[in-house]
């Protein structure tokens, strides 16, 4: 059995969360949580999953490019992912009107993690 979105919020592990877009969406299910950063290619990502995972990335596999990550919304969305964590602060910071309008469209919700949060930690207690 799995958490909602909206859970995640509410997680003393994870100190510091911020939903930055995809208000929405807070009612999707988590079932099972995905590193995003362990393949080369994020835009392929998508071929790893089965719906419902909670999508994790540092921002290591794509250096902070927010057009690269933002390239995987429309799949994310279609394979049903949850939502996206993004551990913030070394390779993402600011994050750009045209990623959240995307992701408000699709009801993607869309956190923001303090890069001093572990993601171990974070990833245990989900």
């Amino acid at each position: 059995m799995g958490i909602c979105c909206g859970d995640l919020l509410n997680d003393p592990a994870l100190k510091g969360i911020r939903l930055v877009a995809g208000e929405s969406g807070l009612g999707r299910m988590v079932d099972w949580i995905y590193f995003g950063d362990v393949i080369d290619d994020l835009e392929n990502g998508v071929q790893w999953v089965n719906g419902n995972e909670l999508v994790m990335i540092t921002g290591v596999s794509v250096k902070g490019d927010w057009t690269r990550l933002l390239r995987t919304f429309p799949a994310y969305h279609r394979w049903g992912i949850a939502g996206i964590l993004i551990s913030f602060g070394r390779y993402f910071s600011d994050v750009p009107d045209d990623v959240i309008q995307e992701a408000n469209r699709l009801s993607l919700p869309v956190f923001t993690l303090p890069w001093e949060v572990k993601l171990v930690d974070a990833s245990r207690s989900i």
